[in-house]
C-alpha cells in the first residue's frame, strides 16, 4: 500500500514579534521527520525578505539536512531576478522549486512572468531543478470556468512541474470532485493536499475575506460555538486539522502537505494523531 507523504511549510519571520515561533518551528522540524519544508515568500518583495526566505531554505537544506523547498512568485520578478535567486537556491543546495503566480498587487508593473506557467517553462530550462505548482480544488477565484481551470493546470504540467499542491479547503468533498476532475483531463502527476489548522478567528477571516476560499458547514459551526474563546477555538481548529487529515488518509491521498503557521506545538498535536 503507497505511503502518503507528509510535508511542511514555515513562515520567515516579518516582524521581530514572530521571530520566537519561527526559531522554535526551526528547533521542532528534525523531530517531526518531514518530506520536505517548504518556505513561503511573497510576490513582489524585497530583497531583504528574499534573503530572510533563502537564509531559511539554507538552514533547512544543510543545518537539519530536510529537503528545502523554496517559493517562488514570479509575476513582479525579471528573466535576470529569477535567474540571480535559481544561482542563490543552488549554491544552497536547494533543488526543489514551487513556482506560483504571486498575488496580484495593482500599484506594482508586472514582469517577465504573468503566469505559473511562463516561470515553470523559464525553470526548466536550468535543468536542474524539481518544479511543483499550486492547484485550487474549488476553482481559483480568477479562473472563468472549470474548462479554463484545467487548461492552467496542462499548461503548469507541460511547463515542467512534477508535482501539485492543493491551496487549502475545508470540505473533503472538494478534493474528491477535483481530483476526479484532473485525472479524467489526463493529468495524472501526483497531487499533495494542503491543510491548514484554524488557530484564530484572524486566520479565517483571511482566508475567506482575502482569499475567498469557501467555509464547510463544520466550521461555522466551530466559528458560532467558539469565536469568543480564543483558546477553545484553536484547539477545536487543530482537532478539526486532525479529523480533516485522517478522513484525507481514508481517502488515500498522495502527500499531505500542512501550513505550519509556524506554530511548533499545533504541528506536534496534528502530526502525532495523524501520521504518528
Amino acid at each position: 500500500m503507497p505511503t502518503t507523504s507528509f510535508s511542511l511549510e514555515i513562515v520567515p519571520p516579518s516582524r521581530p514579534e514572530a521571530i520566537s515561533a519561527y526559531q522554535e518551528m526551526l528547533v521542532e522540524l528534525p523531530a517531526l521527520a518531514p518530506e520536505s519544508v517548504a518556505v513561503t515568500l511573497g510576490a513582489g518583495q524585497a530583497e531583504t525578505t528574499k534573503e530572510a526566505s533563502l537564509t531559511a531554505l539554507g538552514i533547512i537544506q544543510n543545518q537539519l539536512m530536510l529537503p528545502a523547498v523554496a517559493h517562488l512568485p514570479g509575476l513582479y520578478e525579471t528573466k535576470a531576478s529569477i535567474s540571480q535567486f535559481l544561482d542563490e537556491l543552488a549554491s544552497r543546495r536547494v533543488t526543489k522549486v514551487m513556482a506560483l503566480r504571486g498575488e496580484v498587487q495593482p500599484e506594482k508593473a508586472i514582469g517577465d512572468f504573468p503566469h505559473a506557467s511562463d516561470l515553470a517553462n523559464f525553470i526548466n530550462r536550468f535543468g536542474s531543478f524539481d518544479i511543483v505548482g499550486a492547484s485550487y480544488p474549488a476553482r481559483h477565484p480568477e479562473s472563468s470556468s472549470w474548462v479554463a481551470e484545467l487548461l492552467g493546470l496542462q499548461h503548469k504540467v507541460d511547463a515542467g512541474m512534477s508535482q501539485l499542491i492543493t491551496q487549502v479547503f475545508f470540505d473533503n468533498q472538494i478534493y474528491d470532485n477535483f481530483i476526479h476532475r484532473i485525472r479524467q483531463a489526463g493529468i495524472n502527476i501526483p497531487v499533495t493536499v494542503g491543510v491548514m489548522p484554524l488557530l484564530s478567528q484572524h486566520l479565517v477571516d483571511n482566508l475567506t475575506h482575502n482569499m475567498g476560499i469557501p467555509l464547510s458547514h463544520r466550521v461555522n459551526q466551530l466559528i458560532t460555538k467558539y469565536g469568543n474563546d480564543p483558546q477553545a477555538f484553536r484547539q477545536a481548529g487543530i482537532q478539526y486539522a486532525i479529523d480533516q487529515i485522517n478522513e484525507l488518509l481514508a481517502m488515500g491521498v498522495e502527500g499531505i502537505h500542512l501550513f505550519t503557521m509556524n506554530d511548533a506545538d499545533a504541528t506536534k498535536q496534528i502530526k502525532s494523531a495523524t501520521f504518528g
